[in-house]
């Protein structure tokens, strides 16, 4: 199909959606649900159909990507979702709908390290520029006479409608009623601050939509690669003895602190205060080990490895798992004596998560021509996630709250 044809069907889809997200929004819908959840799948179900429309061939194999995004939709509509995982919803879902869609138009996409860039590509490169190509099927006079009739057939329709309506209300009351809803529903639909409002809606929900589809389509054969990094061998050998010399020393800092106490550590000192004490600081320090782990591994030119780094990599991976050990010892004190919470328990499956992503790292420094290595991230981060979503919650901590109480 030609381009204009394309740029006409998304201009008349985005109009469409748009309108349909304001409809949405003036029911009465958390506003989670009417500017996220809705639009979401309103996206995901006029992409297939315009694919299938402008006459693209699609992937059967995508629809697998597909579940993990329906089964956190869903955990909305199931129970009270948590409202920190509401917010990063708004990240997460995003990142697996650009997986689906990317996977959806090119059977040959791959989920590699470049799958990074997919976001990008779709939201936000373009956005505004996109606009350029709008399109509305008003080039010749047989559109522009349809155009016509139909905006004259609206108007004698209301005119008739109005009077129809009158004498069906003068005849039942029940009617009457239904009306009185109808009509106060348009009212508030018309108002000044609703008219402003879902103007500002539908604009951002249109761009949004047309852009995004013309960058799927445009992209969809696409090969985007994140730019090989050249970090010299000297640097990063000299940074890594740094930074596990460093661990070296808080290792044993921790033991001392534990058994010794020759710094003789105030009586008050208990075992809760130790469990609060940096606990979060800890989990910053793991993620930046596994981020520049991942980053010499996977995103720096290979020439530039050596035995050497791959030895202060393993060392500063089991000086990572030391800290995720303690860290778990600190937070099983700490829910001994406090009790769970969400936030306590999200942070110990993302404990979890680490130690099986630092497992795979210790597999991906000597096997270095693992060319799945970013599907079976990705498949953890996401299982972690849904787990996250459906077990963080006010009815799964009272739960595991009572079950404490009773031992």
């Amino acid at each position: 199909m030609k381009k204009e044809k394309i740029y006409e069907i998304t201009t008349i889809s985005s109009i469409i959606i748009g309108l349909l997200v304001v409809i949405i929004n003036s029911l009465g819908v958390t506003p989670y649900s009417g500017y996220f959840l809705l639009p979401i799948m309103l996206l995901i179900a006029f992409y297939i159909v315009m694919l299938k429309i402008i006459g693209i061939k699609t992937n059967d194999k995508a629809y697998v990507f597909l579940i993990p995004i329906i089964i956190i939709i869903l955990s909305n509509f199931i129970f009270k979702v948590d409202s920190s995982n509401k917010f990063i919803n708004i990240f997460i879902i995003p990142i697996l709908l650009s997986i689906f869609l990317f996977t959806l138009v090119d059977e040959n996409k791959k989920i590699t390290k470049n799958s990074l860039k997919w976001i990008i590509d779709l939201f936000p490169s373009y956005l505004f520029s996109n606009m350029g190509n709008m399109k509305l099927p008003l080039k010749d006079e047989k559109t522009k006479s349809n155009l016509k009739n139909i905006l004259i057939g609206i108007i004698v329709g209301v005119l008739v409608g109005s009077i129809l309506i009158e004498l069906l209300s003068s005849a039942d009351i029940y009617f009457s009623l239904v009306v009185d809803k109808v009509f106060g529903f348009l009212g508030k639909l018309f108002s000044f601050d609703s008219i402003v409002k879902n103007i500002i809606i539908f604009i951002n929900v249109f761009i949004i939509f047309f852009s995004v589809f013309i960058n799927l389509v445009d992209n969809k054969s696409k090969d985007s690669k994140i730019k090989v990094l050249n970090i010299n061998k000297t640097i990063l050998t000299t940074t890594l003895i740094i930074m596990n010399l460093v661990f070296l020393l808080f290792l044993v800092s921790e033991v001392s602190k534990l058994t010794v106490n020759f710094l003789h550590i105030p009586e008050t000192y208990t075992y809760a205060s130790y469990a609060r004490e940096g606990f979060f600081e800890l989990l910053g320090v793991t993620s930046i080990n596994f981020l520049i782990t991942i980053l010499i591994i996977s995103f720096n030119n290979k020439n530039e490895r050596t035995k050497i780094i791959d030895i202060l990599l393993t060392i500063l991976l089991s000086f990572s798992i030391l800290l995720i050990i303690n860290s778990y010892y600190r937070m099983y004190l700490y829910i001994n004596h406090y009790g769970f919470t969400v936030l306590r328990l999200q942070v110990l499956l993302f404990m979890l998560m680490e130690l099986i992503l630092f497992g795979l790292l210790f597999r991906k420094i000597y096997i270095k021509k693992d060319k799945d290595e970013f599907k079976l991230f990705g498949l953890i981060l996401t299982i972690t996630y849904i787990v996250n979503v459906y077990l963080c919650s006010d009815w799964f901590i009272n739960i595991l709250n009572k079950l404490i109480n009773k031992g």
